[in-house]
């Protein structure tokens, strides 16, 4: 539904945009919402009958795959007055969502990861002569796209986010078609499921990896290693193995000598992507056990 004063169309919200910002106590977005004003027949009238358009307040909710979220009230900023023209024309609303960063906190668990939409619930005041009367309601959703989200976080100061894209192979040869089925099915996990659930999701992919011949040549006293301790190790020694593997695999590259074209680009992105993890999981994981 768009803005109607007494049974007129008279605004219509065609989309809307978000950007982040540091405020005072927390955090502040700043979202545009872009209207198409319709042609105000009023003008036609004999005497002019102009109508004047005050935007309100706008409840805003995020709506993630698992959940929705009313985070407060988006307030127009420099509220102003919008006069619909004799022509058709294109206007733009500027509103304010305050958040503290508590609420932002919730906000960013409750995404997990994933995709993240704004609602919000615009509504104006519409004044002709010796009248005022509210707009209709009028719900503008949209999706704000991942990379645009984490630009937001960077911009709130809440956190920096690394992106990586890993290209696949598109099932070539046929034996990747399993595995690339599993990470598929395992990715929409990571945002649908639990973390356990995921990575159990994950463990699958290197299964078919392993039935598909895979699976590399196997270093004997690594293996001989999982085979005896694997169900037994605390999550601090997983750490250790996992800090001591992405050593092995990036050792090479301590030695001038090396030859360049062994590694790829995807190599570089997934030491990276376990570097950028081992930071994050350090100060809960990285303690050795008492």
């Amino acid at each position: 539904m768009s803005w109607v004063v007494k049974g007129t169309l008279v605004a219509e919200p065609r989309s809307l945009s978000v950007e982040g910002k540091r405020s005072l106590g927390g955090i502040a977005l700043t979202i545009e919402v872009k209207f198409h004003m319709m042609e105000w027949k009023g003008w036609m009238s004999d005497p002019p009958c102009q109508l004047s358009l005050v935007p309100l307040s706008a409840p805003a909710r995020f709506v993630m795959e698992r959940s929705r979220i009313d985070v407060g009230i988006a307030l127009p900023v420099a509220p102003r007055v919008f006069y619909p023209a004799r022509h058709s024309t294109e206007a733009t609303i500027v509103y304010e969502l305050p958040l503290s960063r508590g609420a932002f906190t919730e906000l960013e668990e409750a995404r997990n990861a994933g995709s993240i939409r704004l609602n919000l619930r615009l509504e104006a005041v519409g004044t002709l002569p010796r009248e005022a009367t509210s707009t209709s309601v009028h719900e503008i959703e949209g999706e704000i796209p991942r990379d645009r989200w984490l630009s937001i976080l960077a911009q709130t100061g809440f956190e920096d986010v690394l992106l990586f894209e890993v290209p696949l192979n598109s099932a070539d040869p046929k034996t990747m078609r399993e595995p690339e089925k599993r990470l598929r099915a395992a990715v929409a996990k990571r945002s649908s499921s639990s973390p356990v659930e995921s990575m159990a999701a994950a463990r699958k992919v290197s299964d078919a990896l392993k039935q598909g011949g895979f699976g590399g040549k196997p270093a004997k006293r690594v293996v001989q290693f999982l085979q005896e301790n694997a169900g037994s190790l605390s999550m601090s020694e997983r750490y250790s193995v996992l800090h001591a593997a992405l050593n092995i695999y990036a050792a090479p590259t301590h030695h001038a000598n090396y030859d360049d074209s062994e590694f790829t680009r995807t190599d570089a992105d997934m030491v990276l992507c376990m570097a950028a993890a081992l930071v994050k999981l350090a100060a809960i994981r990285g303690q050795a056990d008492e």
